[in-house]
């Protein structure tokens, strides 16, 4: 009887434990503060931290989630004028507090202007702080260079059919 009464108490210990790690979802409802066409998100922790499903709405309707994986989220569309754009992002975070870092962005075809960056906190309730470290995440604007070696096969391709006309004349 004494087994029986162990792997009861070890049983509810181990449910205890489990309910402790899973993870909770907070749905948050966000606006744009600034005139961009792309927002960044980055988690605090990506190992407790991960972002779930996100809905635009208002003047962010026609935007796209372009990445979400490993605790980083990009969402780019139009630009939107501030507080014109309207997005939900459900989180999952497997601790009760969790932060995570943003951006708001302007591309041009030649140049991108970070119009806004800092770190969002939750415990309970949103703190706020300017922190932002990301700011080698976030890509440039412009054209997108060839590499090299692109160029090189293309070259390579272009003359192998000189040389197997040479060798059939």
């Amino acid at each position: 009887m004494t087994t029986s009464r162990s792997l009861v108490a070890l049983t509810a210990l181990l449910a205890i434990s489990a309910a402790d790690v899973e993870a909770d979802t907070l749905s948050q409802a966000f606006t744009n503060d600034y005139n961009a066409n792309a927002i960044y998100f980055f988690a605090g922790d990506s190992a407790t931290l991960a972002f779930d499903s996100v809905g635009f709405a208002g003047g962010t309707a026609g935007w796209k989630v372009n990445l979400n994986k490993s605790g980083e989220l990009v969402m780019s569309g139009p630009t939107v004028a501030p507080a014109q754009g309207l997005f939900t992002v459900t989180f999952d975070h497997a601790t009760p507090s969790f932060a995570f870092e943003w951006a708001e962005v302007y591309f041009t075809a030649t140049s991108s202007k970070l119009l806004g960056a800092g770190t969002l906190s939750w415990n309970g309730g949103w703190a706020a702080t300017t922190t932002f470290t990301h700011l080698g995440a976030l890509p440039a604007a412009g054209i997108v260079p060839i590499p090299p070696a692109l160029i090189m096969l293309l070259s390579a391709c272009g003359i192998l059919p000189l040389i197997g006309r040479r060798r059939r004349g």
